[in-house]
C-alpha cells in the first residue's frame, strides 16, 4: 500500500481514533489497561463534574448580573464585564467538554454492545 492509502482511513476509523485519543485525554494514558465498561464509568464522573462546574459557572453569572443590576456590588463596569466574559467562556468551555463526554460514552456503549 502506498502512503496516501495509509493515510486516508475511513470516517469510521477517524471518529474511533479521535473519541480514543479523548479518552486518553480524559482518562490518563493508563485507560487503554482499563476495560470499555470501566472507562465508561469513569467517564460518567467526569460527565457529573463538568455538569457541576457548568452550574457553578452559570450561578457566577447570574449572581454578579442580578448584584450588578440591582446595584448592591461596587464593581465597575469593566471589572463586571471582565468577570461575566471570563465566566461565560467556561460555561462554553464546560458545554463543549460536555458535548464530548456525551460522545464518548455512546461510543462506549457501541464497543460494549459489540462484545
Amino acid at each position: 500500500m502506498s502512503e496516501t492509502a495509509e493515510k486516508k482511513a475511513s470516517p469510521q476509523a477517524n471518529r474511533d481514533e479521535r473519541i480514543r485519543m479523548f479518552i486518553e485525554i480524559q482518562l490518563g494514558k493508563s485507560a487503554e489497561g482499563l476495560g470499555f465498561a470501566r472507562q465508561q464509568q469513569l467517564l460518567q464522573g467526569k460527565f457529573k463534574k463538568a455538569m457541576i462546574m457548568m452550574l457553578l459557572n452559570l450561578g457566577f453569572v447570574l449572581f454578579f448580573s442580578l448584584s450588578f443590576y440591582y446595584e448592591i456590588t461596587q464593581l465597575s463596569t469593566t471589572w463586571f464585564n471582565l468577570i461575566l466574559v471570563f465566566f461565560i467562556i467556561n460555561v462554553i468551555f464546560f458545554a463543549y467538554q460536555h458535548r464530548k463526554i456525551k460522545e464518548a460514552n455512546a461510543w462506549l456503549k457501541e464497543k460494549i454492545a459489540e462484545q
